[in-house]
């Protein structure tokens, strides 16, 4: 048995997940830990990461190594989103990785992100069904489908957060029903060539896939939707959530001021000025996909790379 921590650092956030690994057993979760750091919020400005993300990932990446040391972790595995791929800047952010746990972080393409959530999000449960996952990051979609036999499609849809709110303004204003038609009639199109191949792969599995969305984001869903803060993964339920509320969800937070989004309880207000483009993005994915209801996974990237580090080749 050994003690595994891997670590993702993404352009809003940074993660950790620490768990006891033996043989083919599921990792046991021992802690966890995201620090929002907001990193890449201005990439497609200046390909530079933030001196105020910078500032904020040193701090979580040394209270990361002072948690990861108080559980005897022997084993790290870093990895950065493909998002960090062109700033300019940061080696001195790999630099302090290195220095902290030993290791520079590997650079995934996007396309790795979505095998790895895809991974994580797996389980036996859920083994004899095919499955959608999709992890919405600030600026893209990544999204896996398959079986727990094997991945069949890898899609990325560069359409996130942060690419909506630059096309729309969606965080600086309140959006109305023509807004929302717009913006939703904009993302079918981005989705489009994922959409042609999803419906062959349906045609080929023959069964009903289920959908699992996976990050920061979905996760901030569920607290409006349950009207509870998710303080850990055990507050995210395992019965799906309906299609038909989170188009009303979407639609109430999309219609608010964004001082209004700003006071929405049991919101983390880390997720405040993203919760509509998000929201909306979520609601893209579930039409797109033909679903009429989901599920939040809360596993994702991390639990994969955890799952899959005696097979990792990077």
């Amino acid at each position: 048995m050994s003690t595994a921590a891997a670590i993702y650092i993404g352009a809003y956030t940074i993660q950790m997940l620490i768990a006891r690994l033996e043989g083919d057993s599921e990792p046991e979760i021992i802690n966890e830990f995201t620090a929002y750091t907001r990193i890449g919020e201005d990439l497609e400005k200046n390909n530079l990461l933030s001196e105020k993300g910078m500032e904020l990932a040193s701090k979580a990446l040394k209270e990361m190594h002072d948690i990861a040391q108080f559980h005897k972790v022997d084993q790290y595995r870093i990895v950065a989103s493909g998002a960090l791929r062109n700033a300019v800047n940061r080696a001195s952010l790999f630099v302090q990785c290195n220095k902290e746990f030993g290791n520079f972080p590997h650079l995934l393409s996007n396309k790795d992100e979505a095998r790895l959530h895809f991974a994580g999000t797996a389980t036996k449960e859920f083994a004899a069904l095919p499955m959608i996952v999709a992890y919405i990051g600030h600026y893209g979609v990544r999204i896996a489908c398959g079986t727990m036999g094997g991945i069949d499609l890898v899609s990325e849809i560069s359409v996130g957060p942060g690419t909506l709110n630059k096309k729309y303004l969606v965080d600086k204003q309140s959006v109305g029903f023509w807004g929302m038609r717009k913006i939703m009639n904009s993302l079918k199109e981005d989705f489009r060539g994922f959409s042609d191949d999803l419906t062959e792969w349906k045609k080929k599995v023959g069964f009903a896939p289920e959908l699992f969305l996976v990050g920061p984001f979905p996760t901030a869903y569920v607290s409006l939707a349950m009207e509870m803060p998710v303080i850990d993964k055990d507050n995210i339920p395992a019965m799906p959530f309906t299609r038909r509320e989170l188009v009303s969800i979407s639609r109430k937070i999309a219609s608010m001021s964004p001082a209004k989004r700003q006071n929405l309880p049991y919101l983390d207000q880390n997720m405040a000025d993203n919760i509509a483009a998000c929201s909306i993005i979520q609601r893209a994915i579930v039409e797109v996909c033909g679903m009429n209801e989901f599920r939040v996974s809360p596993n994702g990237l991390c639990m994969g790379v955890l799952k899959l580090l005696p097979t990792l080749l990077f």
